[in-house]
């Protein structure tokens, strides 16, 4: 048969870590970076799904599920695997528009961006699944995860967005963020993933109410979408690192790795890994051999990034 294709887009949270769950106005932007999806359905072997995921074309994974049974046969990465299956089972549970008793399934995931790097594989696949088995990204996403919502907001959005759930229900702006100022924004990768599922559950245990931070994220969260100058910009990302360190019971990253750093910096999604916003008014090269003694040399740019 005729194969089906899916495609979502990665993602970066700008504003509203953390407390995006508790109501928090959140900016978030889709990157260039995604994950497409190829299903072929047959009826040679009813029942059966045999999967692929490729990372930058290479395999990375490869399973093979009984959906009838809602067992792996056989795989090399059982967590990963049985990660894929639950997503499956748990949009069957929801009514999906596939057969699985008449059909079976040949199904390719290739991610465009290395899995470190923390973009969102597992927002992007939801995505695509739900966009295959035909039920609610949000209910999908919800039924295996305790995350916000905004990131598969954004695997579905072809512009930036303004996020915010509201007694449970999320609500999404598009709105034009691509500041004046964005040949001085890049995206330093940090060298190191989190585990942004663990964070995210072990913060919703610790949390308060914080009404009084919500409130103040939001209003930063405006005001940093309507920032016309990099000075602004730098003074709005400094406020929110210290909001957030107060919540959060620790330091800024720029304070605890790199103190000398002369531009501003600002952790994005999950504090402790993935990347880093920072601002910088001199060179690229000169960018590079800051970081380069840390080890670090995945320096992106703003237009390398964001999504177009």
């Amino acid at each position: 048969m005729k194969p089906e294709y899916y495609r979502s887009n990665g993602k970066l949270l700008i504003s509203g870590e953390y407390l995006v769950i508790n109501g928090a106005l959140a900016l978030a932007v889709p990157v260039r970076y995604g994950q497409t999806m190829k299903v072929i359905k047959s009826d040679d072997h009813p029942g059966r799904l045999t999967w692929r995921t490729l990372v930058n074309s290479q395999l990375w994974m490869k399973a093979v599920f009984d959906l009838r049974t809602f067992s792996v046969i056989e795989t090399h990465k059982p967590e990963n695997a049985g990660y894929i299956l639950r997503i499956i089972k748990s949009g069957i549970d929801l009514g999906a528009k596939i057969d699985p008793l008449k059909n079976s399934y040949d199904i390719e995931a290739q991610v465009e961006f290395p899995m470190e790097w923390g973009l969102g594989s597992s927002s992007s696949l939801i995505s695509n699944l739900a966009g295959w088995m035909e039920v609610d990204v949000f209910e999908l996403l919800w039924s295996v995860s305790r995350g916000s919502g905004y990131d598969v907001a954004c695997a579905r959005s072809s512009v930036p967005i303004l996020y915010r759930l509201h007694n449970k229900h999320p609500e999404i702006t598009a709105v034009g963020f691509n500041p004046v100022f964005k040949d001085s924004v890049y995206f330093i990768y940090s060298g190191k993933k989190q585990d942004s599922e663990k964070r995210v559950a072990e913060v919703i245990a610790s949390l308060g109410s914080y009404s009084r931070e919500t409130e103040l994220i939001s209003k930063l969260t405006s005001e940093i979408l309507a920032a016309d100058t990099l000075e602004q910009f730098n003074g709005l990302i400094r406020e929110h690192e210290m909001v957030m360190a107060s919540v959060l019971g620790q330091k800024p990253v720029k304070e605890t790795r790199f103190p000398c750093f002369k531009g501003e910096m600002k952790s994005l999604g999950a504090w402790g890994g993935d990347f880093l916003m920072v601002t910088w008014t001199e060179s690229r090269q000169e960018l590079h051999n800051w970081f380069k003694p840390y080890g670090l040399d995945i320096v992106l740019s703003w237009d390398e990034m964001v999504l177009p």
